[in-house]
């Protein structure tokens, strides 16, 4: 079992990050930016609050995680990690999943987040099991996040991640993003949310929940009108997440 990290284990290294940051922004022309935000959400989203296991340990490029479906697309992505961690072996993959998330959000125009190394990567039995990932058709929003330790407010502030990129559908090439600039991080995704659904731009079952629910609802609405307090929030949650199992 995956022991209880405390967080005097992560610090702060400025030119590494920067390090780190510059090779991803050389790569953000080869993929799709918004994939490398989903990858560092699919290794950190594994976090269970009560047996402490899961969370950003790099499980996510190994070759069983990557074949499930909720991870698809990643084997393309795969190498990207791999040559960066060569160039810098001080950060564990975990670490470098993570950046990838930051930096994919502050180059689209979101918050610059603060970061700080020091994540174990996982090996052999440690590494995740199937079904911990939120799957984008559940209606049990609520219960998945809290399962991680987070709160409605951070559950609707990481919601607001879909401001960039959307889904990729048969036949292969079919796009339809959930925002209509998936490449700008901004609160649109919660002001489209509140109106009529297009039927040009994706909407997932637990995006629906966020409105069916009036707690939720409410918080939609606060960001909706306030892209400062979405950012503010999102940066707290966003850190929270990708420090998981280090509180």
């Amino acid at each position: 079992q995956q022991s209880l990290k405390t967080v005097k284990n992560l610090k702060s290294n400025s030119d590494l990050f920067a390090s780190i940051s510059r090779r991803f922004l050389d790569m953000f022309v080869t993929f799709p930016i918004p994939l490398y935000l989903r990858v560092a959400f699919h290794d950190a989203g594994t976090f269970d609050v009560v047996t402490n296991k899961g969370g950003p340990n790099a499980s996510v490029l190994n070759s069983i995680e990557m074949n499930r479906s909720e991870n698809s697309g990643f084997y393309n992505i795969r190498d990207t990690y791999l040559n960066i961690k060569t160039e810098n072996p001080a950060a564990s993959m975990a670490d470098i999943i993570q950046i990838g998330g930051y930096v994919a959000v502050s180059h689209c125009g979101g918050p610059v987040m603060p970061f700080r190394f020091g994540r174990v990567d996982c090996s052999g039995s440690d590494c995740d099991t199937d079904g911990q990932i939120p799957f984008p058709s559940t209606k049990n929003v609520r219960a998945i996040f809290r399962n991680m330790g987070f709160s409605d407010t951070e559950l609707v502030a990481l919601s607001g991640a879909h401001t960039l990129g959307g889904i990729r559908f048969n036949p292969p090439g079919t796009f339809t993003p959930f925002t209509t600039n998936p490449l700008v991080f901004d609160n649109s995704y919660y002001k489209l949310l509140l109106q009529n659904q297009n039927p040009q731009l994706a909407r997932l079952i637990s995006d629906s929940f966020l409105t069916a629910d009036p707690n939720l609802l409410n918080i939609v609405q606060q960001f909706a009108n306030d892209q400062n307090l979405f950012f503010s929030e999102y940066s707290k949650a966003h850190v929270k997440l990708s420090e998981l199992g280090y509180h």
